[in-house]
């Protein structure tokens, strides 16, 4: 999925605008964390993310017990597809995250614009 590089996260926009930004400068805007926005921010640290990513692992949880517990480095292979059984639930919690994500940005055009 994300093995294409093709979304709008900081890390790809950062390497790819006009003006090149360090990857320190590449921090989430969606949350407080001041980290990177990578793809492990995006699917498993970003706080904008938590309700759905919550009910996600609740999921896989449901689907498998052996995957509680898991650390980020498991998880993150989870979401890359390394586990075919969970495929399509890691599809619709990173749909989901893209709508919560694009959402979240019209809010703030929205009220960048009524400024």
């Amino acid at each position: 999925m994300y093995r294409l590089t093709d979304h709008q996260l900081e890390i790809e926009k950062g390497r790819y605008k006009k003006e090149w930004k360090p990857r320190e400068l590449q921090v989430c805007k969606h949350c407080s964390s001041e980290e990177t926005e990578t793809e492990v921010n995006f699917l498993l640290c970003c706080l904008l993310y938590q309700t759905a990513r919550d009910a996600f692992l609740q999921q896989i949880k449901a689907a498998d017990l052996s995957c509680q517990g898991k650390t980020r480095d498991k998880l993150m292979k989870l979401c890359l597809g390394e586990e075919p059984n969970f495929m399509h639930l890691v599809a619709k919690y990173v749909s989901l995250c893209h709508d919560i994500r694009g959402k979240n940005e019209m809010n703030a055009d929205y009220n960048s614009n009524a400024i």
